[in-house]
């Protein structure tokens, strides 16, 4: 059957090819766009052919006991004719193929090792020219921007200098979760529980008025008319704390910076927008828990500004 069909589908890929070239009107091919049927036939025969070889291929192997054709036509090539004889050379086959690629796997993985053995070698030794302790320390120097030891080790000190206190985070995250709550609100009698709301969440972040070594940027530093300084640090994102800015509110507070104080000798030598750290006292309040001076609930909601006395101020 095989043959037949792939004697035929040969013999109408020819008759279309020639035909292309040449038409053969003695067999009803007039022009070279008819020819395209033969020759199309001619694929679709041959295809039907292979088809039918593979189902006798399957057949015969099925009838001779075999797992797959592929076993079948390998038996025949070894002249072997039953499974049981051909068995132990199939495991044999399998048994070579699986060492073989068990040991281009470990051949791989050898070399693998042995490249990361030498790049170990190899960023071992810039860190050590660089004056890195480890290589750990030198990439995460490489990723902060920094070539040298001495550089990244003053850029550490700087960091371990400017970290956030766990209480300050959370007065900003309470403070700031407030300001959303605000905005999102539906009406005005929502917008005025959120003022409730977020003088709970302070009171229950702040252990008390007092605050050591927050994280700030300046962001006023200037005086009054009496030459007192004032100054305001901004924490974050509409989160800012603040002296204030005239003697009459200060009345009992004392925020304003004396000029014969240490404090205001340090303030002066200093940038709007320097990063630095502080410490100082907060002022209790029955409204917002501790004092924020906005006229207008939405002034206090969106851009709240808290009164502190500061104590200290530090830059590395």
């Amino acid at each position: 059957m095989f043959l037949a069909l792939a004697l035929l589908g040969l013999l109408l890929l020819v008759a279309g090819i020639i035909s292309i070239i040449v038409p053969l009107k003695f067999i009803g091919i007039s022009s070279r766009k008819k020819a395209l049927i033969p020759l199309l036939a001619g694929f679709v025969v041959l295809g039907v052919a292979s088809s039918q070889l593979d189902t006798e291929h399957n057949q015969a192997a099925q009838e001779a006991g075999f797992d797959s054709v592929k076993d079948y036509r390998h038996a025949k090539e070894l002249g072997i004719s039953s499974p049981e004889e051909y068995a132990p050379i199939k495991a044999k086959a399998l048994a070579e193929e699986k060492a073989k690629a068990e040991a281009i796997a470990k051949a791989e993985a050898e070399r693998e090792k042995e490249e990361r053995a030498k790049q170990l070698a190899l960023d071992t030794q810039k860190a050590k020219d660089a004056g890195f302790a480890s290589v750990e320390e030198f990439e995460a120097a490489k990723k902060a921007g920094f070539d040298t030891a001495d550089a990244y080790a003053e850029h550490m000190k700087k960091e371990a200098f400017f970290a956030v206190p766990a209480e300050q985070t959370q007065f900003v995250a309470a403070v700031q979760k407030a300001t959303e709550s605000y905005r999102a609100a539906k009406n005005e009698l929502a917008q005025g529980g959120t003022r409730s709301k977020r003088k709970e969440n302070v009171c229950a972040v702040l252990s008390s008025l007092e605050v050591q070594n927050w994280v700030g940027q300046l962001e006023q530093l200037t005086s009054n008319s009496d030459g007192l300084g004032v100054i305001s640090v901004r924490l974050a994102d509409g989160v800012t704390v603040k002296t204030w800015n005239n003697a009459f509110s200060d009345i009992g507070d004392n925020t304003l910076i004396e000029p014969s104080s240490a404090l205001f000798s340090k303030v002066a030598e200093l940038s709007k927008n320097q990063r630095i750290r502080f410490s100082g006292r907060f002022f209790s309040s029955d409204l917002d828990c501790i004092k924020e001076p906005s006229i207008s609930l939405r002034g206090s909601m969106t851009d709240p500004e808290y009164i502190m006395r500061f104590y200290n101020i530090e830059t590395p």
